[in-house]
């Protein structure tokens, strides 16, 4: 049934369900005596420390900070997390590499295992390795999912984990496999596949073989499956209703999908389910973790939290209670902590000795979870490969990583991805003189809003079939006002306008200046929607044309440029029935200009370097992009800079 408290879309599913028949993987032998050995060759702490994967930065030459080297030391990490800007350096994949490398060399001398390196790479927007970091432009799970195409997810996740394994990363912390049915969710947006929950499995099935076939431990999240509120589990506590007939039926099955399928590693996510536990979120709930994940599911491999700074991790617990000692007794196996200090992670050695010691923790489970990780190193052949790179690997190195074929494949799956929502006629664009208004290559997003860079913009794009295209771009969040004025001037010298939009169904400053612009300007338009296809609504009967990309790196806008050029059939599939798809835009009509001041300017924020500093509004502060350091609770930033 759907719960009608829900903002629930109806999807369009075909009658064939695409499936995919993993390959094989090339995993080393587990040796149990080796694993015994190791465990008993450990302390306490460092067996504690195998459990703990912890955020790692640099000291900005591409050397570990000191606190990454005091964490390293005293907490004997069994895992690190890295992440842009703090560790995966832009323009520089040597410097990556170098870090990385040095990092795991560190480590490894500390407690004599292997380290676990992991990172978000999930595709498109939504990936630390990119072609700024060196590597390829991938097209992002949403696109792949217009494609309805396994052997597409499949090959997009194999030259993602080239290149990260190239760099020294051997887990990623994805697929995305929820599914996505509500237009309210803006941290989820294009990172799922769509609404569809059997392509969903099959897509999620072939990205993991992708990752594990090139010995990338996969980690499929966010179980037991996110995509039907529009909570935010960063920022607060959310809970998931429906029933359990409803949950198996919509975000559960590309999960038991991907358990059949192989997957070595699952996410837990911080929101509650009632249908399955009515107190606790997932990461602390024994009853997801253990009974429905373990034993219903039948999953064996390692269960790795979210981000254990996420307020939704509070849910159910008391005041005090230890976050990570809870979620080790509900199942996990590895805790996130994308920032921790060295007193941190002394506090979570203490208590799980302490839960061991007055046996609230059995012994039992704490050791067979450590052998679990042990066993999964030696899995993925982190005790046999080398752990670190000869002067012949790094000459290598960028040899390895965007190389010309990944990038023309890369290009071939967003030209099986690209929507066209309809065509009054207006297409191709040959010969017409172009205005294209959209965001520029650095905005924060207005669904999740995080920060995003892109090495172009859709106007770059088009500005490749034709250098007379005139672009204004805009940062965003941004003033309506003070675009549409722009965007007036340089109208009539204009035969088409082509506006993108990304997440707008998130951003109103967005839904402002293409309502104006549909209203008020005698032109026809093209709009072209860079994420969620949600924008849809706002311009449906009243544009020219439509086209929906769901993706904002290279591959997606040169292949939505072609379409409007005429060089390119669009076949992407459009996944969200958007004829029944009843959605308010939050357009609310022409608004007055903000009185609102800047607070970057009041506060008088100064960035070092090239930053810029972005005032997210309350929730978020204001903000230094690109030099800027996470965060005490590893969600949001903090201003590198100075205030007066």
């Amino acid at each position: 049934m759907l719960t009608p408290a829900l903002a629930v879309i109806m999807f369009a599913c075909g009658t064939d369900k695409p499936s995919w028949e993993p390959v094989p993987v090339p995993y080393c032998a587990v040796d149990e005596t080796r694993v015994n050995a190791i465990y008993e060759s450990m302390t306490r702490a460092e067996r504690v420390g195998q459990h703990l994967m912890v955020g790692v930065d640099s000291d900005g030459e591409g050397n570990p900070s000191a606190l990454t080297l005091q964490k390293l030391e005293s907490a004997a990490l069994g895992g690190v997390f890295v992440q842009p800007a703090t560790g995966i350096v832009l323009g520089d994949p040597l410097a990556t590499a170098a870090f990385v490398h040095e990092v795991k060399k560190i480590g490894y001398e500390r407690t004599g295992v292997p380290l676990f390196v992991s990172l978000d790479q999930e595709g498109g927007p939504n990936a630390a390795v990119n072609s700024l970091t060196g590597g390829t432009d991938t097209i992002g799970s949403m696109p792949i999912g217009a494609t309805r195409d396994p052997a597409i997810a499949f090959e997009e996740f194999d030259i993602m984990a080239r290149e990260v394994r190239a760099l020294g990363m051997n887990m990623d912390l994805g697929p995305v496999v929820d599914t996505l049915l509500s237009t309210r969710n803006g941290n989820l947006n294009t990172r799922a596949f769509g609404p569809d929950p059997d392509l969903g499995a099959a897509l999620g099935v072939a990205a993991v073989n992708g990752l594990q076939s090139n010995l990338v431990v996969a980690v499929a999240k966010h179980f037991p499956g996110d995509g039907l509120t529009d909570g935010n589990t960063h920022t607060s506590n959310v809970f998931v209703e429906g029933d359990r007939d409803y949950l198996e039926a919509t975000i559960l099955k590309p999960f038991r999908a991907v358990v059949k399928g192989g997957t070595d590693g699952i996410m837990t996510i911080p929101a509650a389910y009632p249908a399955f536990d009515p107190d606790r979120s997932a990461i602390t709930s024994r009853k997801i973790t253990t009974d429905l994940l373990r034993k219903d599911m039948g999953f064996r491999g390692l269960v790795v939290t979210d981000a254990l700074g996420m307020k939704g991790v509070d849910t159910g617990l008391s005041e005090g209670q230890s976050r990570g000692l809870e979620a080790l007794k509900a199942g996990a196996d590895i805790l996130l902590y994308v920032t921790a200090s060295p007193t941190d992670l002394e506090e979570i050695r203490a208590d799980v000795d302490e839960a061991i010691q007055d046996g609230t923790y059995p012994e039992t489970e704490f050791e067979e979870s450590t052998k679990r990780i042990l066993r999964m190193k030696q899995r993925y052949c982190l005790f046999e490969s080398p752990d670190y790179p000869t002067d012949a690997d790094l000459a290598t190195l960028t040899n390895r990583l965007s190389q010309k074929a990944d990038r023309t494949l890369a290009r071939a799956h967003a030209d099986r991805a690209v929507v066209l929502l309809h065509d009054d006629g207006i297409l191709p664009l040959t010969g017409k003189k172009i205005l294209y208004v959209g965001p520029d290559t650095l905005f924060q997003d207005p669904g999740s809003h995080w920060l995003n860079v892109l090495d172009q913009t859709f106007g770059d794009a088009l500005a490749k079939h034709d250098p007379g295209v005139k672009q204004i771009v805009y940062f965003m969040p941004m003033d309506p006002n003070q675009q549409f004025a722009l965007v007036k001037e340089q109208a009539p010298n204009a035969d088409v306008i082509v506006m993108g939009t990304l997440q707008g169904r998130f951003s109103v400053d967005q839904q402002q200046l293409l309502e104006w612009v549909l209203s008020g300007i005698d032109k026809p338009l093209v709009h072209v929607i860079l994420g969620v296809p949600f924008d849809y609504a706002q311009s449906r009967g009243r544009a020219a044309a439509a086209v929906a990309l769901m993706g904002s790196r290279s591959p997606m806008v040169e292949a939505g440029a072609a379409v409007l050029y005429g060089e390119l059939e669009a076949s992407g599939a459009m996944l969200f029935d958007l004829d029944k798809l009843a959605l308010e835009t939050g357009f609310s009509g022409p608004k007055e200009p903000s009185n609102t001041p800047d607070r970057c300017a009041e506060d008088a924020v100064t960035c070092s370097g090239s930053g810029i500093c972005v005032d997210f509004g309350a929730g978020f502060g204001c903000v230094c992009h690109p030099n800027w350091h996470s965060s005490p609770d590893g969600l949001d930033c903090v201003p590198d800079g100075t205030q007066g």
